[in-house]
């Protein structure tokens, strides 16, 4: 395209090129693997000139509700409070949005399915007759 066409006409490269990445995903995809440091530096760039997408992609990244505020049902016990992000600690890898006790708890035993299963058994064992009087913490 010549200069003179892009000058009459501003928006067609842009609505071609957009229109060739939509329809080639994988090329899209080939040139940010063999160009990290490029495709950072273009999104960096795409959010300088979009700060509402940026803020809008963050809040829902926190999990937070319309109102800005990070209150939701928990993913374990369900009680609706203000949640916090809980991750794998080896990789970093997002588990869910949980409760402040739910996410120490989970803390405590090491992030370890095993130690978790043997503590709630341990719990099972030493119930009273009545289950009204093992929920003092108000939890499910």
């Amino acid at each position: 395209m010549s200069r003179a066409y892009r000058a009459a006409n501003p928006g067609s490269g842009r609505e071609a090129r957009r229109a060739w990445r939509k329809a080639n995903p994988e090329c899209e995809a080939r040139w940010r693997a063999l160009h990290p440091e490029s495709a950072r530096n273009a999104r960096a760039r795409y959010l300088a000139a979009h700060p509402e997408y940026r803020r809008d992609n963050l809040a829902r990244r926190q999990g937070l509700n319309s109102a800005g505020e990070r209150i939701g049902p928990c993913d374990i016990c369900g009680v609706v409070m203000k949640r916090v992000h809980d991750h794998a600690h080896l990789t970093g890898e997002f588990r869910g949005w949980l409760c402040g006790l739910c996410n120490v708890a989970i803390g405590m035993f090491r992030d370890d399915p095993e130690l978790l299963s043997a503590a709630a058994e341990y719990l099972r064992r030493s119930m009273t007759v009545d289950p009204a009087l093992n929920r003092a913490y108000g939890g499910g």
